[in-house]
């Protein structure tokens, strides 16, 4: 008796959810609840510009091109939310704008099942039939499905493109969109984020003024530069600040001298790898002297923080591993705040691109 009451039950709520849309296509806000600071992406200083995607029906028994168009500019716009609450560009839109970066968006839709019953059906299938069966059976039938191949590209602003990439996203339902379509994202986004990161740096990213008249050769052009880790002498700064503050010197070099810098990461490698038990900071000349040679750079970067009464003074030594002498020297004297420092590395970099 006690079951038949509870089947009833699930058939009463089963039947008031009759009238829950299945999927038509629209694809619903993205949760932001991502825990951002576990999978941090680099942001390139640059717009981009999310096109509406090519929707292809492939399914030779069901008609999908009554609800591409809404499925082609809700994937825009989900798209265009989920880069910049990614902070992967400075800024994300879905309109034309000049000097700006292009996301294009192919979709061969195939295995396409419209919505038939809605969550009722998939309620009713997990209490008539083994719920595992029934609930795998009714779910993709009652609310709709379909299987995507996407294929993605970046484009430069003069239209070169910088990266490509195909997925195939599964089981694109209303019932899971909201997980299955940040899960897709997160495949790519690393990839796509270098991509615009290293272009942002060489060319996009910056007024025109920077980067020096057509045909013009940078003083750094061709040079392997090996930029080690921020010293804080000052001891007031935090790990991720210095690493940010390492990356962002980096990448100021590369726009204005045109120096190649070592990957961060392989330097840390080879610390790694010299170091038994944990890895070590290389502040000291001697280390960064030997370690810039076995990365094959020609140069080494050592920059430094200090705090001079109230004042934070940053300086930076350019030193060129072949004459085994310091080539340049900058510095800078700013206040202590994590803006002016930003500020610090720029007049740095600046000082150390001139002639």
């Amino acid at each position: 008796m006690g079951s038949l009451v509870r089947s009833a039950g699930f058939l009463s709520l089963a039947l008031s959810l009759a009238g829950c849309a299945g999927f038509n296509g629209e694809i619903p806000p993205l949760p932001m609840a991502i825990h951002l600071a576990e999978r941090p992406v680099q942001q390139a200083e640059a717009t981009v510009v999310v096109e509406l995607p090519e929707v292809i029906d492939r399914d030779e028994e069901k008609d999908f091109t009554p609800i591409a168009p809404a499925f082609a500019a809700s994937f825009q716009l989900r798209f265009k939310e989920y880069l910049c609450m990614r902070n992967t560009f400075t800024k994300c839109t879905a309109q034309p704008e000049a000097g700006a970066f292009h996301v294009k968006t192919r979709m061969v839709v195939s295995n396409y099942r419209p919505a038939n019953g809605g969550f009722a059906l998939g309620f009713l299938g997990g209490l008539l039939l083994p719920p595992l069966l029934g609930m795998a059976w009714s779910i993709p039938v009652g609310l709709g499905t379909c299987d995507s191949k996407i294929e993605l590209a970046l484009l430069a602003p003069s239209g070169e493109e910088l990266w490509r990439e195909t997925e195939v996203w599964e089981r694109c339902a209303s019932g899971s969109l909201e997980i299955s379509l940040p899960q897709f994202f997160e495949i790519f986004l690393p990839d796509l984020s270098s991509a615009a990161v290293a272009a942002a740096a060489s060319s996009g990213g910056r007024p025109a003024a920077e980067q020096g008249p057509p045909g013009s050769t940078k003083p750094g052009a061709g040079i392997i530069v090996a930029v080690f880790d921020v010293e804080d002498a000052s001891r007031q700064f935090d790990a991720q600040a210095l690493e940010q503050l390492q990356g962002y010197l980096a990448t100021r070099l590369t726009e204005l001298a045109g120096y190649s810098v070592v990957p961060r990461e392989q330097l840390r490698q080879r610390l790694l790898e010299q170091a038994s038990q944990s890895y070590r900071p290389c502040f000291e000349a001697s280390c960064q002297i030997e370690l810039g040679k076995e990365v094959a750079a020609q140069k080494t970067l050592a920059t430094r923080i200090l705090k001079v009464g109230e004042a934070c003074v940053l300086t930076s030594q350019l030193y060129d591993l072949k004459r085994a002498t310091t080539e340049k020297a900058a510095s800078a004297r700013v206040e202590c705040g994590a803006e002016k420092l930003l500020d610090g590395m720029d007049q740095l970099a600046r000082q150390l691109a001139a002639p």
